[in-house]
């Protein structure tokens, strides 16, 4: 059965649960990236340590790949259920996009541009005329749609002005999800 498009209105009680954002999102959570990076490098540490027989270096780095790992979940389950509580509950305003900027990490060296990682930043004002900046990391096959310039709807915690979601990011799917 084939889910039908999901567009998210400008005004809050928005229909948006954590199932969702976990469908081949486009966004990626800033911690549970870099953790992940460091995850690669725990797991390629305890397998040189498994290869020159360490058992010191071996228990180092599996137990720090583990750690990482954990922490990597963790952190995506906390951000992303924030993003949810955002999406449903906060105050809609238009935003500017900004530039993308590549953040370059070691694990996605073999990776196309599309699949890489990117920050995207974007301005808006808030319903009491504040300024604020804010940025999402994405998946590079998103970049296409998303120009410097653009004017996207986001959400933003009423309380927290800096806490905020662009609601087209929370609906696009990435292709090679």
């Amino acid at each position: 059965m084939k889910a039908g498009k999901l567009v998210l209105p400008a005004k809050a009680p928005r229909t948006y649960g954590i199932r969702d954002a976990y469908r081949g999102r486009v966004w990626r959570t800033p911690i549970s990236v870099i953790t992940r990076e460091f995850f690669f490098w725990g797991l390629g540490l305890g397998l040189v340590g498994l290869a020159v027989g360490n058992r010191f270096v071996t228990a180092v780095g599996l137990g720090s790949a583990l750690t990482l790992g954990i922490c990597s979940v963790l952190a995506s389950i906390a951000c992303n259920r924030a993003r949810v509580e955002i999406i449903r509950h906060g105050l809609g305003v238009k935003a500017t996009l900004g530039k993308s900027r590549r953040i370059p990490l070691f694990h996605e060296l073999v990776r196309g541009p599309r699949e890489s990682t990117y920050r995207l930043t974007y301005s808006y004002l808030t319903q009491h005329g504040e300024a604020v900046n804010g940025s999402i990391w994405i998946c590079g096959c998103a970049r296409k749609y998303l120009s410097e310039g653009d004017v996207e709807l986001a959400a933003y915690d009423a309380d927290k002005p800096t806490k905020s979601v662009l609601l087209r990011i929370a609906v696009m799917v990435a292709p090679h999800a």
